[in-house]
């Protein structure tokens, strides 16, 4: 269904895709990275898809991690956005948060804005992350 032209076939989509995700397996990663190249033409869908499924196998296989720096120079925009996007729900366990802020890095400086936004919502995830972890003085 993520191949349809409308946002709610999109997000049916990947919102039952994401109910297994206790059956993926790392060999999903290059399919996702395909449906953002090919069919996330917005920034709702790309979340979606980041958030029910690309960030539940980081999740699952951190391991897949360093695969998504290579998103970041992608030529479609979408694909780069998900680079940042996807590391948010691994960042909220603690974890990646050095690829976080390499990627808000990478993606901050970006004329677009989708990827300024995309930057500064992974930026603030990782920060608190880190700050949380920070003894009070």
């Amino acid at each position: 269904m993520i191949a349809r032209p409308e946002l709610e076939a999109k997000g049916l989509g990947v919102c039952v895709l994401g109910k297994f995700r206790r059956d993926f397996s790392p060999s999903l990663l290059p399919r996702a990275k395909q449906w953002l190249a090919r069919h996330c033409t917005d920034w709702a869908s790309t979340d979606n898809l980041c958030g029910d499924v690309i960030g539940p196998l980081l999740v699952a296989y951190p391991a897949l991690v360093p695969k998504l720096r290579a998103w970041r120079s992608s030529p479609h925009l979408y694909v780069r956005r998900a680079s940042a996007v996807a590391l948010i729900p691994l960042v909220r366990t603690g974890q990646a948060l050095d690829d976080a802020y390499d990627a808000a890095r990478a993606l901050g400086g970006d004329a677009h804005h989708l990827l300024q936004k995309a930057a500064g919502w992974v930026l603030r995830e990782a920060a608190s992350r880190r700050d949380a972890a920070w003894p009070e003085n």
